[in-house]
């Protein structure tokens, strides 16, 4: 692990008694790490970026839970969740059962229980003191990387298997660079539908993945709806300016689909008292992506893109048809 850094989201609980990721630090810089943590005001928006951008999360969780309103579900439940929909490897540092017996608060039980038992069988670390998480932690992080490669950052060469600094990079991209991209467009998807935009307004069936909240139990939940191509298109160009990460389409995508099928998910699961988390399914976001590229309103950016890490433009074409009133609202 030597030759790379790496970039990991720390989950902890603000409460006393839990673990501080402050006293972790010389541990952690030692061992290549680059630690980055929300402060307690941080919304939910700003956490998911965070996560977003880091290659790994590290959950260290104690002996509380604390649930947030309106939804009842913790900071860390999100987050865990949030990382798994990802696909960003989760190392879960539990406190020892046998040091929880007498110091969970009765109103708790039930949901730290709950949120614990999704760590079942593949707890990456167990402590009994805060003391000893920095020796058990550095002990336990190496075979996990191994387990679970990321590209992180490379000491001694290029930063371009970084996906922040990728995202970074993106920003200060020369105008030549852009048109040296669009004018590998090929021939047969430059042009694409662009003068038969009614497919637009077509509406069609997607699959998606949420989570519901009953109580202290979360449950995954999978759905087809429709929505209209306009829509799709709207979020997927919406950040490309004129480029941007598939994690940050991403985002977009997500907060269509939560501000259009949240109401309807809860109206489907009386229980549930909030649903979160939501995510296209890749078979859906291949149909997308396929749709949009033959459309000839974007391409894939090959110059900032890696294996792992896609980057979408938006073409002439696209930015055509966003310059028109109201053709993707």
């Amino acid at each position: 692990m030597t030759d790379r850094f790496y970039r990991v989201y720390f989950s902890v609980a603000p409460a006393s008694g839990e673990p501080r990721v402050e006293t972790l630090l010389p541990t952690l810089l030692k061992m290549g790490i680059m630690p980055v943590w929300p402060d307690r005001q941080s919304c939910w928006s700003d956490r998911k970026s965070l996560i977003d951008s880091c290659d790994y999360l590290v959950m260290l969780s104690g002996h509380v839970y604390i649930p947030r309103p309106p939804s009842g579900v913790s900071w860390q439940h999100r987050e865990l969740n949030h990382a798994v929909i990802r696909r960003i490897p989760v190392f879960s540092g539990l406190l020892a059962e046998n040091k929880l017996v007498g110091s969970v608060p009765d109103d708790m039980q039930a949901r730290l229980a709950s949120f614990r038992s999704q760590f079942e069988g593949s707890e990456s670390m167990i402590w009994e003191e805060r003391k000893d998480i920095p020796a058990l932690f550095q002990q336990a992080w190496p075979g996990f990387v191994k387990a679970h490669p990321a590209s992180g950052w490379v000491k001694a060469g290029s930063a371009r298997a970084t996906p922040v600094f990728e995202e970074k990079a993106l920003e200060f991209m020369p105008l030549a660079a852009e048109s040296l991209v669009i004018g590998e467009e090929r021939p047969e998807t430059a042009t694409g539908d662009l003068d038969t935009s009614d497919w637009l307004q077509t509406q069609e069936q997607f699959s998606f993945r949420c989570h519901i909240y009953v109580g202290g139990n979360c449950q995954a939940v999978e759905q087809n709806l429709s929505l209209k191509w306009a829509d799709i298109c709207s979020a997927f160009l919406a950040p490309l300016s004129p480029r941007a990460s598939e994690d940050r389409i991403n985002r977009e995508l997500s907060e269509l689909l939560a501000e259009r099928f949240s109401k309807s998910i809860l109206a489907s699961y009386s229980q549930a008292h909030a649903a979160a988390d939501f995510v296209f399914s890749e078979t859906a976001m291949r149909k997308i992506r396929l749709k949009l590229r033959r459309s000839g309103l974007v391409r894939k950016d090959t110059q900032a893109s890696t294996r792992h890490f896609q980057v979408w433009m938006v073409t002439p074409a696209g930015k055509q048809l966003l310059a028109r009133p109201g053709a993707v609202v």
